[in-house]
């Protein structure tokens, strides 16, 4: 891991409960958002499964499988904080959430049907 990745690592780690407080349910108030995550779920459908890319307390994650999920469309998370995985799997249980670096993902090629990366 490089240093600037250990700064951002460390950074949102110790932010992590503030950070998940603040805006784990902002897409209530975002039609705009939910509209363009709706639009992209509906294009990803076919290809499934959609990964939220830098999920932080995981609301992208969350809001994609429960309006999508009973379609078939699977949502996880990978966040590079462990700090940030913790506070997904707490606030979404039964939701899959890892540790990892967009620049080095452990997945197979063509296993994505989509990558949302919100903010």
């Amino acid at each position: 891991m490089s240093g600037w990745e250990r700064t951002v690592q460390e950074t949102y780690d110790r932010v992590a409960d503030e950070y998940a407080e603040r805006i784990f349910g902002e897409l209530a108030g975002k039609p705009f958002d939910r509209e363009v995550l709706d639009r992209f779920a509906a294009l990803a459908l076919p290809l499934a499964p959609v990964c939220d890319l830098g999920c932080g307390p995981g609301q992208v994650a969350r809001y994609l499988h429960e309006g999508w999920h009973e379609r078939g469309l699977e949502a996880f998370g990978i966040d590079l904080a462990p700090g940030m995985v913790e506070r997904a799997r707490s606030l979404n249980p039964g939701l899959r959430f890892e540790q990892g670096s967009m620049l080095a993902l452990d997945l197979a090629d063509d296993s994505l049907g989509g990558i949302a990366a919100f903010y």
